[in-house]
């Protein structure tokens, strides 16, 4: 549907809880292509590393996420656990930051980290999700909707300063927060979703499938509310496509 990750633009992903957000992000840096050309900084203070890590394994090896956190926590499982071990390292492309709540002050300090050690600033900046920043102060940032805009303004300009392809995923409200049926523009949460170049949004028709509408697509071609592209989704393995 011509909508792609451009580098120094801010791309919005949005879905209600639980309907693929964080599946297709990890499908997506977990990639062969990806793994190899583009260095990722991933801000995740809506999951823990135990919530993230099985689930990339799973997409990696299609196995069932149940079993990888069995192989974690099964003494007998050490071949597995090495394997895993060794999985892990081919994820070099992703540092990760698990701060909640996360500050400005953070997202600032894990980006000058990176450029320190890697010499450069990453191709891509993961942000899960936008309600999950709090101000430097403590403060509410002067409301839910203030605050959401606040993010979005931040990130838009670390993406112009530093030529990162930014995603933010982010929440559906209303009728949409149950999930099944399509997104539209007017439901992504705080409607900041007019500050950004792209917002695709996520539904399931069905258990086993996902659908990704584009929503706004300023950098490519149009598309009308309604229309959007259907993938199969493994739940248990998080496998997308």
């Amino acid at each position: 549907m011509g909508a792609v990750i451009r580098r120094g633009q801010v791309h919005m992903w949005t879905a209600a809880p639980g309907t693929g957000k964080t599946a297709t992000t990890l499908n997506y840096i977990s990639a062969p292509d990806v793994r190899a050309n583009v260095s990722t900084m991933y801000f995740s203070p809506d999951s823990d590393i135990m919530t993230i890590a099985p689930r990339m394994i799973g997409i990696m090896e299609n196995w069932e996420v149940r079993n990888v956190f069995d192989i974690f926590e099964d003494e007998k499982r050490a071949k597995d656990q090495d394997k895993v071990l060794e999985l892990s390292k081919s994820l070099k492309h992703i540092q990760w930051c698990f701060d909640y709540p996360l500050t400005f002050d953070a997202v600032n300090l894990e980006m000058e980290a990176y450029e320190a050690v890697h010499g450069h600033s990453p191709d891509l900046v993961v942000l899960d999700n936008v309600r999950d920043v709090k101000p430097d102060d403590g403060s509410d940032g002067g409301g839910d909707w203030q605050l959401q805009n606040s993010v979005v303004d931040f990130f838009k300009e670390l993406a112009y300063k530093t030529g990162a392809a930014v995603v933010l995923l982010h929440h559906l409200t209303g009728d949409m927060e149950d999930g099944d049926k399509i997104p539209t523009l007017k439901s992504v949460s705080g409607k900041v979703g007019k500050n950004v170049r792209q917002v695709i949004g996520f539904f399931a028709p069905d258990p086993h499938s996902l659908g990704a509408s584009v929503l706004k697509n300023s950098s490519g071609q149009k598309h009308f509310e309604g229309e959007y592209v259907d993938f199969p989704w493994n739940r248990a393995t998080q496998v997308i496509g």
